[in-house]
């Protein structure tokens, strides 16, 4: 169950940043250990991974999210 909430972040994230124009020529790709973010993911796993792409994060380590 955690693992699809999971590919449903990454692909929240990966939207978000399209939507919002995010150019692909970026020459970095910055990404984040959700594990930084734990205690924003237990209170709102989806309105952080959106933030996370505002803040221009285009990828996502989830490590651990997969034991719930």
């Amino acid at each position: 169950m955690m693992r699809h909430a999971v590919v449903l972040c990454m692909v929240l994230l990966l939207l978000s940043n399209s939507l919002m124009g995010v150019s692909q020529k970026q020459n970095k790709r910055i990404g984040i250990q959700l594990w930084s973010v734990r205690e924003d993911m237990k209170k709102d796993p989806e309105g952080t991974i959106r933030q996370l792409g505002e803040m221009g994060y285009v990828f996502v380590e989830a490590a651990g999210y997969d034991i719930g």
